[in-house]
């Protein structure tokens, strides 16, 4: 395990309910292409702050690492509702990016 997701395991074991903790967990784990805890951490971190945009965006990009399309699908579009809401103009571009791919994909 890598020294960053200790890291931030310890922050959570003081702080359990620190959206941004269980967001930056989600970062490390993908950067450890461990994805199935990436999604369980982004999936926390939307839990606990559901107009996280950023944490949509991690978790879409975690699922799609894993090839889960329909959640996938179901992430993004979620992801862009909440971005189009709060304004998080980046991560909601990506979003909607990602989601005219995968649209496109299941077209051909």
């Amino acid at each position: 395990m890598s020294t960053r997701i200790e890291q931030l395991e310890k922050i959570l074991a003081l702080d359990p309910n620190d959206p941004m903790t269980h967001f930056g967990l989600g970062g490390a784990y993908g950067e450890a292409q461990q994805w199935e805890q990436a999604v369980a951490a982004y999936r926390k971190a939307i839990e606990l702050k559901p107009d996280y945009t950023a944490a949509h965006h991690g978790l879409t990009e975690a699922l799609r690492a894993l090839g889960r399309t329909d959640e996938l699908r179901t992430a993004l579009e979620k992801g862009i509702a909440v971005g189009t809401k709060t304004g998080d103009h980046i991560p909601t571009e990506k979003m909607k990016a990602r989601l005219h791919r995968l649209n496109k994909e299941k077209a051909d």
